[in-house]
């Protein structure tokens, strides 16, 4: 067995974590379901024996919300932190599961290819028994010459709608059809092909060769030499074509499902869609929710009845809360059990609780959670208040993903409608296989880090966004959104606040890159906009190319001034304007306007809404622009 170490922020993150494909020195792997690690097994057992909830992270709200979906979720386990010692784990218990993925590897020097599992047993044939060296060598250049030839992957996988992924059945292919190149019988570019389940005659060699006349696909060919000696060859041109029945697939075999597996290249972004939910942390003594909260709402309704207006009005004059509508509405409609509330909060309902928590208090000094409203030297007509977070904890769990096309974070905890007519073309893949929605334990990560949060002016806002020429750009946005190819986006409410907020998130990260020193991917923005609020947090987690206090230092009231109009100044202006300015849709699906590489767009890892929704001019336009006045 060979061990690699890897970050542990790859194995939760935008771009990695269980089902996705990470590189490392020894090759790509697949990370493998969180109910085959050694690591969720000793705890699962630690648990069974004497109710141990050690190494959790510990957060009530985001637990209780958790159990929307995971009913019988007991902790969220933070990724095990481990260290190498002479090739070996320092602890046993703390190990991520992998595998080589894809498994078809060639090699350079004399064009084998192979699957993984045959290079094995090739490897034990022809050296006594002895397993495969990591990463893998060639077996044949070895035996013959000695030679000592480190195997290459193929560059390309096979993924589904469902979540699965799967090898390119190459033996399958180049027995499928024996094609003369630049003839008439050559692969049609544009027709969808099946494969037939042919017998491979055994004794066959796999060969991966290279033609240097053509600059496409057919400059790759797989070649097979049958024990007679004769050969076949068929070039990886119209790969991109196939659409492979599940149950035909080697990976599979057994199964009935018929979902189509498409070949894409294993470095292809659609390959790995984490659904990742992050809470910012709220101290418990200060939750909003509490069961003896829930008992006096339910002794006014059951003496004022259950409109929820009258309630918030009877809890604020009896208890001097002031209780959201949305709130209440959650708390009668689950029958005041406390447990149901947390679970059923939406992603918005959630959000609105921290940004509620934060906006409430000129100041907060808790442990996990230290944080202080900054007064600006000269106020920003638009910007309502400024909190300097000097200490934020921010925990992220991974409870699904999906391959393909990404989801919406409202559906990360709802379940799938089984209607054929309704049901959404990608379906989650849940990260604990065997057990999926009654797992004990989720994995998650817990970081440390500081932030700048602002508060839009909801008064001004909804002024502004009335004005027609922000209505007009804002339904084409919505219109631009239902358009979409993929489901997530076509299905998302898009309002003027949301394109206003996000913007300004935008220019104001790309401007911290030239004041605090961090690069832009090391910033996140975490966006709060509905109809009750207008925010948005730009925060940095703690080994994230520096250590506390880059960014807040830049929160001192005469630098914060200045940051903001000097962003709001740069927005004014782009390398590639007028084109950009005038653009009446960039970007992927046109759902930009005045935005593009050289004025607004950031590291994909730092957007939430993957470089969509951004418009310079709800900004600084002169007739249309939010903050125009200090242009």
């Amino acid at each position: 067995m060979e061990y690699e170490e890897i970050q542990t922020r790859k194995s939760i993150s935008a771009y990695g974590g269980i089902g996705s494909l990470i590189e490392t020195r020894h090759g790509s792997i697949l990370i493998k379901p969180f109910d085959q690690w050694p690591y969720y097994e000793h705890w699962v057992g630690l648990w069974i024996k004497n109710d141990d909830l050690k190494n959790s992270i510990q957060d009530i709200r985001f637990v209780g919300r958790l159990r929307k979906q995971f009913t019988e979720l007991k902790a969220i386990k933070r990724v095990p932190v481990n260290q190498l010692n002479f090739n070996s784990p320092a602890d046993g218990d703390k190990i991520i599961s992998a595998e080589y993925f894809p498994r078809w590897f060639s090699c350079p020097s004399c064009q084998r290819f192979e699957h993984l599992d045959d290079l094995r047993k090739s490897w034990k044939l022809l050296f006594q028994g002895a397993d495969l060296p990591t990463p893998p060598e060639c077996p044949y250049c070895k035996s013959a010459n000695r030679k000592k030839v480190i195997m290459e992957q193929i560059r390309f996988v096979m993924t589904s709608a469902h979540g699965d992924i799967a090898d390119v059945p190459w033996d399958q292919w180049v027995f499928a059809s024996h094609q003369e190149e630049g003839s008439a019988q050559a692969d049609d570019e544009k027709k969808e092909t099946v494969l037939r389940t042919v017998a491979v005659p055994p004794g066959t060699q796999f060969f991966l060769s290279t033609d240097s006349q053509y600059s496409d696909l057919r400059n790759l060919i797989v070649k097979a030499v049958l024990p007679d000696k004769k050969e076949r060859w068929r070039s990886l041109r119209g790969l991109f074509n196939l659409r492979q029945p599940k149950n035909t697939l080697r990976e599979f075999e057994g199964g009935h499902s018929q979902i189509p597996l498409k070949p894409v290249l294993r470095s292809s972004n659609s390959v790995y869609f984490p659904n990742i939910l992050t809470s910012l942390y709220l101290p418990p003594t200060q939750e909003n929710l509490s069961q003896e909260l829930i008992e006096k709402i339910k002794a006014i309704v059951e003496d004022f009845g259950t409109e929820e207006t009258i309630v918030a009005q009877k809890v604020l004059k009896y208890h001097s809360l002031a209780i959201d509508l949305s709130v209440i509405k959650r708390i009668i409609a689950n029958n005041f059990k406390l447990d149901q509330v947390r679970s059923t909060i939406s992603e918005a309902d959630y959000r609105y609780q921290e940004f509620g928590f934060i906006t409430s208090k000129p100041e907060c000094r808790e442990e996990n959670l230290c944080f202080e409203k900054v007064s600006l030297t000269e106020p920003i007509e638009g910007i309502k208040s400024v909190y300097r977070l000097d200490k934020i904890q921010l925990a992220s769990v991974l409870t699904s993903y999906t391959r393909q096309e990404p989801i919406q974070p409202d559906e990360y905890l709802s379940d799938e409608d089984e209607d054929p007519l309704t049901r959404p073309r990608v379906k989650k893949k849940f990260v604990v296989e065997s057990f999926g929605k009654k797992t004990f334990f989720l994995p998650g990560v817990e970081n440390y880090g500081e932030g700048i949060f602002f508060e839009l002016d909801r008064k001004k806002v909804a002024l502004w966004k009335n004005s027609g020429e922000v209505k007009s750009r804002t339904q084409d946005f919505q219109s631009r959104a239902k358009e979409s190819f993929q489901v997530s986006i076509a299905q998302k409410q898009v309002s003027a606040e949301l394109v206003l907020a996000h913007t300004l998130s935008h220019v104001l990260i790309r401007e911290l890159e030239f004041y605090c020193g961090y690069p832009a991917a090391s910033l996140q923005e975490r966006l709060y906009v509905d109809n009750r609020m207008c925010g948005l947090l730009i925060y940095t987690i703690a080994g994230a190319e520096g250590s506390y206090g880059g960014l807040t230092s830049m929160a001192k009231s005469e630098q914060l001034t200045y940051l903001l109009k000097s962003a709001l100044y740069r927005a004014t202006d782009c390398a590639t304007d007028p084109i950009c300015w005038e653009s009446d849709g960039q970007g992927v699906g046109s759902l930009n306007k005045a935005s593009c590489h050289s004025c607004t767009l950031i590291p994909e890892t730092s957007c939430e809404e993957f470089n969509s929704f951004l418009d310079r001019r709800f900004l600084v336009d002169a007739n249309l622009g939010y903050f125009n006045s200090h242009i």
